[in-house]
């Protein structure tokens, strides 16, 4: 196991945090973040492969949160000042409207968390971060390359990454920004629905109940090894490359169209090539339709995209597809009805009323 270092800029006791780095192999420092000029004089003197930091850095003896101590890293970062390396923000405010961006807008934070949700899950947020420090490492080490930073073929890549996109990496490669070029990766490839997919929407465009289908579905997927994302950040972030999965469903179904097969359809089909005794996903309640292609945002079931609203929760890119929330998902989840259109919003509420 790798030993990673990394800086906590915390003005808080922070004892059991580093006893639970300590079991995954990271050794976590705690600065008491007296003043900015401490902290960078450390971060300049000492190797760190990442640096965590509470929002509220102000509540005790320090003069300083945050944010402004980010950006003016990030800004060191440009000059050459300390080598790049992943910035994660903690607070326990959940209520704080949280300043992420400088004055420029650039993004600050690779990651923002709340400490309840990593007191809930304090194993996975290690490895997350550990996910980051390698990606960081394995970008600067290939030299930008998006073959390497994405481990495809080097034709794949103008296949499976928009030419924007592309344009957009190529201007973080030139300026060695290895914050952008991961920052771009992460929120316009990863954490979206588009060419990559994760397991959930998986599942739905193969017609599969993976709940019901219990070790079958892990029968299934390892079918589908060939298709797996193995780049930046895979580790923590499980996806596959849908063009991958589409070419795998036309050598199995003699070109038949997955789009326009029922769940059932597609269910049967794999059992009968796999020998498996996969369970089929049934439409939720409200809904009729099994030609799932998309998942409920509030639920995560499978849905039929005809069949559910359009609910992005930021503005999207040309390449990445809409998200989708289902009757029954904006109903038990109204704090979803605020990004949908007014149009259907009203006709969601008028569902409502007449149940």
């Amino acid at each position: 196991m790798n030993n990673y270092k990394i800086l906590y800029l915390e003005d808080q006791k922070a004892d059991s945090m580093v006893e639970d780095f300590k079991k995954e192999g990271v050794e976590l420092v705690v600065n008491k973040a007296n003043s900015v000029e401490v902290a960078t004089t450390m971060m300049r003197k000492e190797i760190f492969d990442a640096y965590l930091m509470d929002y509220r850095l102000s509540q005790g003896k320090s003069f300083f949160d945050a944010p402004p101590f980010a950006a003016d890293l990030r800004t060191e970062d440009k000059r050459g000042k300390i080598t790049q390396k992943p910035i994660f923000l903690i607070t326990s405010e959940k209520g704080l409207n949280i300043v992420t961006r400088d004055e420029n807008h650039q993004d600050l934070f690779d990651l923002i968390m709340l400490k309840d949700d990593y007191n809930n899950h304090k194993k996975e947020t290690i490895e997350l971060f550990i996910s980051y420090i390698k990606a960081y490492q394995n970008t600067e080490k290939s030299n930008y390359k998006a073959e390497d930073v994405l481990q495809i073929k080097k034709e794949e890549v103008k296949i499976y990454v928009d030419d924007r996109l592309l344009k957009e990496l190529k201007v973080a490669k030139t300026e060695k920004n290895t914050y952008s070029y991961l920052r771009k990766i992460a929120e316009h490839l990863i954490s979206v629905p588009g060419v990559l997919i994760d397991e959930r929407y998986l599942a739905a465009r193969l017609g599969v109940d993976m709940d019901k289908s219990g070790d079958e579905w892990g029968k299934l997927s390892s079918e589908l090894v060939k298709c797996r994302y193995c780049g930046v950040l895979s580790e923590s972030y499980r996806r596959w490359w849908m063009p991958r999965v589409l070419k795998w469903w036309e050598g199995i179904s003699n070109g038949k169209s997955m789009r326009r097969m029922e769940a059932k359809e597609r269910v049967e089909l794999m059992n009968s090539h796999f020998n498996l005794k996969l369970q089929a996903a049934e439409p939720l309640k409200f809904c009729e339709s099994s030609n799932f292609w998309t998942v409920c945002k509030a639920l995560g079931a499978p849905i039929d995209p005809a069949e559910g609203y359009v609910c992005n929760q930021r503005p999207r890119r040309p390449w990445e597809e809409n998200e989708y929330i289902s009757v029954l998902g904006a109903l038990e989840y109204t704090v979803f009805q605020k990004y949908l259109t007014a149009t259907d919003k009203k006709e969601v509420i008028d569902y409502g009323k007449e149940l």
